[in-house]
């Protein structure tokens, strides 16, 4: 008779803890890849396949006290998809960069301008 005393409060045990849903899954991030532009970007355009070309001109915010806009020092990160993308800049209206190159997801590929 114990033992079925036993039994009943441990059956009631184990289907509540079976019943709680337990969800199992696999969460995934969007793939992106990144440039960055490094070296003399003054005055330069850059241009990934046959895209518009983005001027590599400095960033600038606009100061949430004063309201003037300052020269951003951060590092600009261009997204891309991963994958081969040819990667072209010009500076002056000649191209001083034209390279094919495969970027891995996740990855920041730095391209340096002379």
């Amino acid at each position: 008779m114990k033992r079925i005393h036993l039994f009943i409060p441990a059956l009631a045990l184990a289907l509540a803890v079976a019943g709680c849903g337990y969800k199992e899954g696999v969460m995934e991030k969007e793939q992106a890849a990144f440039l960055l532009f490094s070296g003399n970007v003054a005055g330069s355009s850059a241009q990934v396949d046959d895209g518009e070309p983005f001027d590599l001109g400095p960033a600038y915010y606009r100061d949430a006290e004063t309201g003037e806009q300052v020269k951003s020092q951060k590092e600009i990160h261009y997204r891309i998809e991963p994958g081969k993308h040819r990667i072209r800049v010009s500076k002056h209206g000649q191209v001083v960069v034209d390279r094919n190159l495969f970027v891995g997801n996740g990855v920041t590929k730095e391209i340096h301008i002379p």
